[in-house]
């Protein structure tokens, strides 16, 4: 009779355990790479919000105010991808052609919009002193407003609405 020699092998019942676990693992590092990515586009539309906040600051006229425009306008897409003033209008244009902007008159040469998937689109909305809502010059005060995923805790934001006006970036939606 032949001898044999018994041979080591792992179990189906070992190799199972083991592709259990590598997909287990899998699986928590997805979520924890999907959970740091929404984050990293809430920091995205916060750091776009104070951007925009500047340029809107650089574009303020004491006679004329901020740009004014007759119902919230949805910012950062083609048709209103820069913020730039013609003659004695500022707002929000079209980057199609110079002669949409005075020279020396562009104050952001491309205005973001919001980082996808997730959030909403970021809308601008000329304010008087008071917040209502302004459609005749001068308004002396805007609201911009976008979504968070997430939230920032370490910057006092909550996931949902945020807006920015001529003097802060807070949680809520403009009026």
């Amino acid at each position: 009779m032949p001898y044999h020699e018994k041979t080591e092998a792992f179990t189906l019942i070992e190799l199972l355990v083991v592709i259990a676990i590598i997909g287990l693992l899998a699986t928590v590092t997805a979520v924890s790479v999907n959970a740091a990515r929404a984050k990293s586009r809430d920091s995205k539309r916060v750091s776009d919000m104070k951007q925009i906040q500047k340029a809107l600051e650089l574009s303020y006229e004491p006679g004329s105010g901020y740009p004014v425009v007759s119902a919230p306008v949805t910012i950062g897409t083609p048709s209103t991808d820069v913020l730039c003033a013609k003659g004695a209008s500022t707002g929000f244009v079209a980057d199609t052609t110079a002669a949409n902007c005075d020279a020396g008159k562009v104050f952001m040469g491309l205005v973001p919009g919001n980082a996808v998937p997730g959030g909403t689109a970021y809308t601008y909305r000329s304010t008087d002193a008071n917040g209502a809502a302004c459609t005749t010059a001068p308004c002396n005060g805007y609201c911009l407003q976008a979504n968070l995923e997430t939230g920032l805790p370490q910057g006092g934001l909550a996931a949902g609405g945020i807006i920015g006006n001529q003097t802060a970036l807070k949680n809520g939606t403009c009026p």
